[in-house]
This record gives C-alpha cells, sequence and structure tokens, in this order.
C-alpha cells in the first residue's frame, strides 16, 4: 500500500469519534493495541463496522421521525456486559483468524474475506440470518 494512503487510514483510525459510547471507545482501544498485527486500513474497517452494523443497531439510541426504535430482542434480553464480552469476543475471533491467514499485517481485504469466512459464528454471536 502508498505510504500516503497507509498514513491516511491511520489518521483516520486515530480521529474516529468513539465519543459516549463506551464500548466503541473499548473497541478502539483494543484494535490500536493490535496494530502491530492488523494495517490502519484494516483497523479502521473493523471499527467502522463494529461502530455502524453491530453497536449502534444493537445498542445505540436509533430515532425514527423523532421518535425512538425498539432495540433488537437480542439486546433487549441481555445485559450491556454480556452484549460487550460478545462484541469484545467475536473481535478477538476475527483477529485470531486474520493471524493464522497470514504472516503480514492484515489489510481491510483480509478482514473482509475472514468476515465472510466466519459468517456461521458472528451469525449465532448476534443473531443474524445466514
Amino acid at each position: 500500500m502508498e505510504e500516503i494512503l497507509n498514513k491516511r487510514y491511520q489518521q483516520l483510525f486515530y480521529h474516529y469519534e468513539s465519543g459516549a459510547i463506551g464500548m466503541l471507545a473499548a473497541l478502539k482501544q483494543a484494535l490500536a493495541d493490535k496494530l502491530d498485527i492488523l494495517r490502519p486500513d484494516a483497523a479502521l474497517c473493523l471499527l467502522v463496522l463494529y461502530d455502524q452494523m453491530i453497536l449502534r443497531p444493537y445498542g445505540g439510541h436509533v430515532l425514527d421521525g423523532g421518535v425512538g426504535v425498539a432495540r433488537p430482542s437480542l439486546t433487549a434480553k441481555m445485559s450491556g456486559g454480556e452484549f460487550s464480552e460478545r462484541v469484545l469476543s467475536s473481535l478477538t475471533y476475527l483477529v485470531d483468524r486474520l493471524q493464522k491467514k497470514s504472516p503480514r499485517a492484515a489489510s481491510s481485504h483480509d478482514v473482509l474475506v475472514v468476515i465472510n469466512e466466519s459468517w456461521e459464528y458472528l451469525s449465532g454471536q448476534f443473531a443474524w440470518a445466514k
């Protein structure tokens, strides 16, 4: 990857706003701790996907015409700690799979491939269709 593009992904990752969402901040820190095995584009890819496809839809405040939309049944039935554990354990699972695939730092493409290969596990964690 071109060095300037790598630097831009790195800065986008570091400046991605985690705001008041404690789980997002914890996830961002967990990814930052793995930057030796994840390229910045891979870390940003995982951070954005977890934020926009898991954390906000399952636990964030979502409005529809100014009215709050109920949380999905998966998170409505469990504690915040239980959901956080699922999020972090799924991240560990994906990172472990990435490490096993290649000795080089994982790219965002590698992340997408591993997500696809891990769909059965992930769908079990988050009650997704297969």
